[in-house]
């Protein structure tokens, strides 16, 4: 597996995670858990950047869309994940391991540090699980919880 690839998987899963946050909390909830599934995919690499876009969707939270910016070798990114009723930013890291088929298998671990709209001050920690298939298709879990501050 090249340096690439697994950095454009680790982007995905980056994604991945920003989506799941977005759809994070109604106006009155303080804290939302998060068990979220995201379908995400490279659409740009440029030197040692990948970025990735997907969907989000989870039971309790709804669906939204996220961008990732995933810098390698490191295999840390930035998100955005955005819906109807705001945006949620965040940054995180992801590994790679071999996995079947030639796809890897991912994990990691990711921070909401703050959004906008509904999402204004949104606070949290997700980890990260899935798969990336030889064709850069990314297929993740997210996991945790998002505080959303009443206001």
């Amino acid at each position: 597996m090249n340096q690439a690839s697994t950095s454009t998987r680790a982007a995905t899963a980056a994604i991945a995670l920003s989506l799941a946050l977005l759809t994070a909390a109604p106006a009155q909830a303080a804290t939302v858990p998060v068990n979220a599934r995201v379908l995400a995919h490279q659409v740009r690499a440029s030197g040692n950047v990948s970025v990735l876009a997907g969907q989000v969707e989870d039971p309790a939270l709804g669906r939204g869309a996220a961008i990732y910016r995933v810098r390698y070798p490191e295999r840390v990114f930035t998100f955005v994940q955005f819906n109807d009723r705001g945006k949620i930013r965040g940054r995180g890291r992801v590994d790679a391991a071999p996995g079947p088929n030639g796809g890897v298998l991912l994990t990691g671990t990711a921070r909401v540090t703050g959004g906008s709209g509904a999402y204004r001050g949104a606070r949290g920690r997700l980890t990260i699980s899935g798969t990336s298939d030889a064709t850069f298709n990314d297929d993740l879990r997210l996991t945790g919880s998002v505080r959303v501050p009443v206001r």
